[in-house]
C-alpha cells in the first residue's frame, strides 16, 4: 500500500468552504481513480494548523499515474481560493501491522 498525504492551510475563515469543496467536489472523483482505496480529511485539533489530505492506494505506480495524469493538480485547483499557503505532497510506503486483540472487541 502507498499514502500521499497532502497538506494545506487555510485561513479560519475559509475552512468551512474548503471542507465542503473537498468532500462534495474533491472525494468522489479521486475514489474514482484507478487503485485509490481511499480519501480522508485529517483536521488539526489547533485550527491553526495544517489540514492533511490523505489518500490511500494500491501502489506507487496507481498514485503517480493519478498525479501526473493532472487530476491532482486539478484537485488542488479546486482548493486555490481557501489556500492561505502552497500545498505540500509528502508520499509513503506502508508498513502495516494489525493487532490480533483489535478484531476480538
Amino acid at each position: 500500500m502507498f499514502v500521499r498525504l497532502t497538506s494545506m492551510s487555510f485561513a479560519p475563515e475559509q475552512i468551512e468552504g474548503a471542507k465542503k469543496v473537498y468532500f462534495d467536489d474533491i472525494v468522489p472523483i479521486v475514489r474514482r481513480q484507478p487503485g485509490c482505496l481511499d480519501i480522508m480529511l485529517l483536521e488539526p485539533i489547533d485550527e491553526t494548523d495544517e489540514h492533511i489530505s490523505c489518500t490511500m492506494w494500491n501502489s506507487k505506480i496507481e498514485a503517480d499515474a493519478y498525479e501526473t495524469s493532472g487530476v491532482y493538480q486539478q484537485m488542488v485547483n479546486k482548493l486555490t481560493n481557501s489556500l492561505s499557503g502552497q500545498p505540500s505532497l509528502k508520499s509513503y510506503y506502508v508498513q502495516h501491522t494489525r493487532n490480533p486483540e483489535a478484531a476480538k472487541s
